[in-house]
Parts: structure tokens; C-alpha cells; sequence
């Protein structure tokens, strides 16, 4: 591009949540534990790939507070880490806004959209995307962040 105009900073990276990274695996992680066929089936899941298993895991610290964790893997290397938290709505705005700065600097824009009933916010990152929504219920709200391989695509659905 010409001056005045400075090409963009590629994305970068998906960020770690805890000890977890996308594309990495989870041989050596501890703690993890299969989720049950019933709580699978609860999930409603849209699709499922050859050789995904979905991994309870030990809470982790993000944004300075403790989420409840579950890893989707395909063959052992995670493709999906989702992370949600439930508290006092004023601590889940602070949270909101810490994450939507933070992704935004390292992301760029969002895209706003919304899927079945829900306003998510996505910021593409160069190795995946991260999701951010939040449902606020009276006095509490429900944070969820999903952080999915750009992979996926290469899986076999079955």
C-alpha cells in the first residue's frame, strides 16, 4: 500500500486459556475427564468429527476469574476450548469489557452476528476464531468464550 496507509498486522494467534492451547494436544495434561454419553447428548451437538472426545477439565483462571472448562479434541489435539463463568452481573460487565479490549487489540474488529437466538461476537484470529457472548438473568449473568481451530474444516464429520 501507498503512504498514508500502513498494511494491517496480521491476527494473531488464538490466546491460551489456562494451560490450554489450540492445536496443541492434550497428552500429559492432567485432570481431564470424558464427558458421559448423557452429557454429550445434552450438548445438542450440530456435528461431530472422526475420533472427537469431549474433556471436563480442571477450572482455569482468565480475565481474574475461574471458569468452568471443557475441551473438544479430534485424535488427542484440541479444536475447541470452551470456557464459561457464572457470577454478579457488575464483575461479568468488567469481564465483558476486559475481553472485548483485549481481543480487540490482538484481533482487530469484531464481527457481531447472531445464531439460534443469541448475539455472539467473533474476532478472527490466525489460527481459528474466539466467541464471545454473555446472558445476563436478573442479578447474575452467564459469560461463554469459545475458542475454535481454524482445522475444523480438514475433519471427517460423522
Amino acid at each position: 500500500m501507498l503512504w498514508p496507509f500502513k498494511p494491517r498486522k496480521p491476527a494473531s494467534p488464538c490466546f491460551s486459556v489456562g494451560q490450554y492451547n489450540i492445536d496443541a494436544t492434550i497428552d500429559g495434561l492432567l485432570g481431564l475427564k470424558l464427558l458421559s454419553r448423557d452429557e454429550c447428548s445434552a450438548l445438542n451437538l450440530e456435528m461431530t468429527f472422526e475420533g472427537q472426545q469431549l474433556w471436563h477439565c480442571p477450572e482455569v483462571r482468565f480475565m481474574d476469574l475461574q471458569w468452568n472448562t471443557i475441551l473438544g479434541t479430534v485424535n488427542r489435539a484440541i479444536f475447541k476450548i470452551s470456557i464459561q463463568w457464572e457470577g454478579f452481573r457488575h464483575e461479568a460487565g468488567e469481564a465483558c469489557r476486559d475481553i472485548a479490549i483485549y481481543c480487540t487489540k490482538h484481533y482487530g474488529k469484531q464481527k457481531d452476528i447472531s445464531f439460534q437466538g443469541r448475539d455472539l461476537t467473533v474476532w478472527d484470529a490466525s489460527n481459528g476464531n474466539i466467541v464471545f457472548d454473555m446472558v445476563n438473568m436478573g442479578s447474575e449473568s452467564l459469560l461463554n468464550v469459545t475458542l475454535t481451530s481454524r482445522k475444523v474444516p480438514l475433519f471427517r464429520r460423522i
